[in-house]
């Protein structure tokens, strides 16, 4: 599914970076991203505990998201990131699941983030597409 979605090979080689994300030391939530490596060769070497993903592509890359298609969905933390957010598995969680794209509406990344709903605010601004 996730070689589809980035319209890649099965077996195509990807970064997975997986991150927890830190607001004023405490964890807010748990960043999964998926890139194909053939796209921007230099994530498969780069440190990512002080780079930023999106720099790394524009510069090495020049490839730039501009659109992305997201949901949001609730659920509990599970076993695997409860820990990682100092949850109990039973506790509440949003799920971010993204595509993103580069302006030729190629797919550049295929992220999943796991909020903690208690340390995290999703905002937005809809605006409708005007035709002329």
């Amino acid at each position: 599914d996730e070689a589809e979605t980035l319209q890649v090979a099965p077996g195509a080689e990807v970064l997975e970076l997986e991150r927890v994300r830190l607001l004023d030391g405490l964890p807010v939530a748990v960043d999964r991203s998926l890139v194909p490596v053939a796209l921007c060769p230099a994530v498969a070497t780069t440190d990512f505990a002080t780079a930023s993903l999106y720099d790394v592509l524009a510069r090495d890359a020049r490839v730039v998201p501009t659109a992305a298609e997201c949901t949001v969905e609730a659920t509990s933390a599970g076993t695997s990131i409860g820990p990682l957010l100092d949850l109990e598995p039973s506790e509440p969680v949003l799920i971010s699941r993204q595509v993103s794209r580069d302006r030729n509406g190629r797919p550049v990344e295929l992220s999943t983030i796991v909020y903690r709903g208690d340390r995290y605010r999703f905002r937005t601004i809809l605006t409708a597409e005007t035709q002329t």
